[in-house]
């Protein structure tokens, strides 16, 4: 059993490396907007770190305060040290799709929350 297990492992670990390594540069590619989320970067850079722990804060744009790992972000990302990642410009493009949407959405909680019944 011990000798199965070991050998299963000697395949489908290397196996999840190299999926996993493709899963980065594929979202970077179809899903910016998610991975920029993820992430917590709110500016468009090189050389970005991977953000472990952030605490943002949505008004600003910022973080209150983030655990990071330099360069590794761009490495992840983009197979490159100095790996480019379009954060600014998907923010700005989510804001233009949804902004109207967004607000519709706060407007329509506000009434929902407010009814005696809530419906």
């Amino acid at each position: 059993m011990l000798s199965m297990t070991l050998w299963l492992l000697t395949v489908l670990v290397p196996l999840q490396i190299f999926l996993g390594d493709h899963h980065g540069p594929n979202t970077l590619k179809y899903q910016p907007a998610k991975l920029a989320a993820i992430e917590a970067h709110w500016e468009t850079g090189r050389r970005v770190p991977i953000t472990l722990f952030a605490i943002p804060a949505e008004k600003t744009e910022a973080n209150h305060f983030s655990l990071d790992v330099p360069l590794v972000g761009s490495l992840i990302l983009t197979h490159e040290i100095d790996g480019e990642e379009h954060t600014r410009r998907i923010h700005e493009q989510i804001d233009d799709q949804i902004g109207e949407q967004r607000d519709q959405y706060v407007e329509t909680m506000t009434i929902w929350t407010a009814s005696p019944s809530g419906i």
